[in-house]
């Protein structure tokens, strides 16, 4: 997961990807942006990210991998200071520059919209 990664650069290069011209968005407020974005774009977001290296992977690959991304994301953020998470940003290819804050708060949100995508799917194909 890219968000991951970016959390052990540096602050300086962090800065010269991008900065943020706004404060951060409360979670809620960027839930509402970005479902305004998906109704504009008919559901769907810009060209997706997908991890090939999990295509094909079981359901126990896949829960070691989350597992250990989420550890390296808490590990990481113990390094981070409630400035920096303002002060730091990255792009996002739907709804532009967010602060780190933001893009963590975007992490909750993704996985939490596809965690449900896919227990309706399983629910309709049982």
């Amino acid at each position: 997961m890219p968000v991951v990664g970016s959390l052990k650069m540096s602050q300086e290069d962090l800065l010269k990807i991008c900065q943020p011209e706004n404060p951060s968005r409360s979670y809620d407020q960027l839930v509402l942006d970005y479902e305004a974005m998906l109704v504009k774009r008919n559901g769907k977001s810009t060209a997706t990210y997908e991890p090939v290296h999990l295509r094909d992977a079981s359901v126990a690959e896949l829960s070691t991998s989350w597992k250990i991304l989420l550890q390296k994301a808490i590990d990481r953020l113990e390094y981070w200071s409630e400035e920096r998470l303002e002060i730091n940003g990255l792009p996002h290819p739907a709804i532009g520059v967010l602060t780190m804050r933001e893009m963590l708060f975007f992490t909750i949100l993704h996985t939490r919209r596809h965690h449900q995508l896919m227990m309706q799917t399983m629910t309709i194909s049982v």
